[in-house]
């Protein structure tokens, strides 16, 4: 009778083996944060908006941005909404790898960005990616936000 059983389970769990399957995906989730009542609580936002264009920099002139190729962006699409941020630098010891920069203006292919007394590290084949600044709109749906502890 045990035998009959082991080898049951045994049949059963080959069976099962079988038909696992592996599957992935890009990380997804969300982030919950629980503030104290009628507190001076500071919360950031560990997200970061997915890159609407990434390139590379063809040419910079002060606080002028030549993208390389053909980009076709729209025309001031991402002035004021926008950031334009440097991933790898081909410009060794002072990489653009991790600035960023607010855009101002931009047109088909160039982007002009606010240094705030800054200078920008970055130099022609520095790869870049234009972010979207998040919103309190889009991180607090007005909808669905509420001030009620319940």
């Amino acid at each position: 009778m045990k035998r009959n059983l082991v080898l049951t389970l045994a049949g059963l769990a080959s069976a099962c083996a079988c038909l696992a399957q592996t599957a992935t995906t890009a990380p997804v989730g969300y982030v919950s944060i629980t503030c104290l009542p009628n507190s001076d609580t500071i919360v950031g936002v560990p997200l970061r908006q997915s890159a609407a264009f990434s390139g590379s920099l063809a040419s910079k002139a002060s606080n002028v941005f030549t993208l390389s190729g053909t980009p076709a962006l729209t025309v001031n699409a991402f002035a004021g909404t926008h950031y334009v941020k440097f991933k790898t630098s081909t410009a060794t010891p002072t990489s653009a790898a991790g600035e960023w920069f607010p855009i101002t203006a931009n047109t088909e292919d160039t982007l002009t960005v606010d240094l705030n007394g800054a200078t920008a590290n970055a130099v022609a084949d520095d790869t870049l990616e234009i972010v979207k600044f998040w919103t309190l709109a889009e991180l607090f749906d007005p909808s669905q936000s509420t001030t009620d502890p319940a």
